[in-house]
């Protein structure tokens, strides 16, 4: 039920961040010990409001600007959720994206949920949020807290979120997709 109104009130995203300019937000809080491992809290008005942690795209490779999901963060903010929005440890020549990256979105997890009551959030309700590479790596992220302590995550919503890497694969050897997110 969560998952619905998450993406029925994403829409209005631009509307939201006027409405809700007045909630606070904490930029660049760091929730590992990487310089990448920082992110943008946007806390609920209310004590007891379920956790989102949104993940960002990237194909693993592209950092982006922490704060660009900024817009979808306050609108769901504004609807009664704490938001953290994340960046993450980055793929590279010499560094496979996995096991690191979905292991960096369960840090932020359990980061987010051990300090809920800073940012009036409830540790007991946790939605996993990402698009495109943020969305495989939420379904990952998810599998590994579930399976360390079964129940930790609520709702997992993938945006585009590759997950078939089987026949991925050699479309993107053809080059017949683009990475563009």
């Amino acid at each position: 039920m969560f998952a619905a109104v998450v993406l029925a009130t994403a829409a209005g995203a631009s509307a939201a961040t006027k409405l809700a300019a007045e909630l606070p937000a904490y930029e660049n809080v760091s929730y590992g010990p990487s310089p990448f491992e920082v992110a943008n809290v946007y806390p609920a008005a209310s004590a007891g409001a379920p956790i989102v942690v949104m993940v960002h795209g990237g194909g693993w490779r592209k950092q982006g600007i922490l704060g660009r999901l900024e817009d979808e963060a306050r609108t769901l903010q504004r609807e009664g959720s704490t938001v953290v929005e994340i960046n993450y440890d980055q793929d590279s020549l010499l560094t496979p994206a996995f096991p690191m990256e979905p292991n960096d979105v369960a840090a932020a997890t359990r980061w987010a949920m051990a300090n809920a009551a800073s940012f009036n959030a409830d540790p007991s309700t946790v939605i996993l949020l990402g698009g495109s590479a943020g969305g495989n790596l939420v379904a990952i992220a998810a599998e590994q807290l579930d399976a360390a302590s079964p129940g930790t995550v609520d709702a997992v919503i993938s945006l585009s979120g590759p997950m078939d890497f089987i026949s991925l694969w050699p479309k993107l050897e053809a080059n017949t997709i683009a990475n563009e997110s």
